[in-house]
């Protein structure tokens, strides 16, 4: 998924990325779901939601929160027509300054 919120690109990542649950072998279906989350906060569980992880549980729950965000505007975009997507270099910025700049000012509160 691509975001389509600069919330999205900022605080869950440039994309998010889909793994699928193996319930046979719980360990490998783990270690993929780690590598999909790679440099992003959030990863689509096929069937299941979503996994959302941050350095706290407040962080964790402000990704939860923008990625509804992001999945209801991508509901009402597919309703009336395509929308405009945050580009790829916009979305890399912006998640760089946000993980750079604005995340290590809330660590230091």
């Amino acid at each position: 998924i691509r975001p389509l919120l600069d919330d999205f690109a900022q605080i869950v990542g440039v994309t998010m990325r889909t793994g699928e649950y193996d319930p046979d072998n719980a360990k490998k279906t783990a270690k993929r779901i780690v590598r999909k989350l790679k440099g992003r906060n959030a990863v689509m569980l096929k069937n299941n939601g979503a996994l959302c992880v941050a350095g706290s549980r407040y962080d964790a729950q402000a990704v939860q929160m923008v990625l509804e965000k992001d999945l209801r505007a991508e509901t009402a975009a597919n309703l009336i027509g395509k929308a405009k997507r945050v580009g790829r270099i916009d979305a890399l910025l912006e998640r760089t300054v946000y993980t750079l700049k604005y995340s290590k000012q809330a660590e230091e509160k």
